[in-house]
């Protein structure tokens, strides 16, 4: 069955990126404020800087605030203090996303770049007092305008590459759900700090304990290739809040790492899509 998901799959990504993009998108303008984190290593400034720059041109929502979790570096404190953003040091807020700081396993998730930028960015609102905080990849651009909410709806933008990888470890915290048939991972996501109260609530009731302690302990046991942050929030959504949201096809193309193009360039060339995404993996 899976296999024969592939084909129609393909087909409908080709439809929405070389059919639809093409239409006019006609974006109205959200009254909802929003605060912007961004989780930076050293070697993003740069892309991090057209990011930011896309995210106040494009990102169509007042913007309260727009804060790095970085790593504790003078050229992110730099670059933070040039553009006018919030620097707060991850060293100074991951030791309260963990169950024991001094444990083996807290050492195994700080040993991983990609598990604690799992954690910054599913316990933001430990750390930030907003409601609706949007999590935005550093090397993710804006070339067309944006809203994450439609009225008091949420906007889950869903893209193409449906993967199962992520399914064993998110059913383990959502329970027999089913999973969205498409995929979350768009390299931004808002978060609505109600829906992650009643996400861990949910994880607590499933697991005996906090979605931070359940991912801990299933990293101890699994791949942390399998944790996807975007796919738990998106799929809790979708199973225990439908009359919340509405899905609206990402729009995105990849762009090589080191492309070095001003954003009015990007939106030229790329005026069909609404990101960019500068990857290196």
């Amino acid at each position: 069955m899976k296999k024969t998901l592939v084909i129609p799959r393909l087909i409908k990504m080709r439809f929405y990126r070389y059919c639809l993009s093409y239409f006019p998108r006609p974006v109205i303008p959200s009254d909802k404020p929003i605060t912007v984190v961004i989780p930076l290593a050293v070697k993003d400034i740069y892309r991090a800087g057209v990011s930011v720059h896309s995210i106040r041109k494009h990102v169509k929502h007042p913007i309260q605030n727009i804060i790095i979790v970085g790593q504790d570096h003078d050229d992110i404190r730099e670059f933070c203090r040039r553009d006018n953003l919030i620097y707060i040091n991850e060293n100074d807020i991951l030791p309260a996303v963990a169950i024991a700081s001094k444990s083996n396993s807290y050492q195994g998730v700080k040993a991983s770049n990609w598990v604690r930028q799992q954690l910054i960015k599913l316990t933001v609102f430990n750390y930030i007092n907003a409601e609706n905080i949007l999590i935005q990849d550093s090397d993710t651009y804006y070339v067309h305008d944006v809203v994450y909410f439609s009225g008091e709806r949420q906007i889950l933008f869903v893209a193409d590459e449906f993967t199962h990888k992520y399914e064993s470890m998110m059913l383990s915290f959502l329970g027999p759900i089913k999973r969205y048939h498409r995929s979350f991972v768009t390299h931004s996501m808002l978060l609505q700090r109600k829906f992650c109260k009643s996400l861990n609530d949910k994880v607590l009731e499933n697991c005996g304990m906090s979605l931070v302690d359940a991912i801990v302990a299933k990293i101890e046991r699994a791949n942390a290739g399998e944790l996807s942050e975007f796919e738990i929030y998106g799929n809790f959504v979708y199973s225990f809040h439908k009359e919340a949201y509405e899905t609206r096809y990402w729009y995105n193309r990849k762009i090589p790492p080191a492309t070095r193009l001003p954003l009015e360039i990007l939106e030229a060339r790329f005026w069909n899509m609404n990101t960019l995404s500068a990857h290196e993996h």
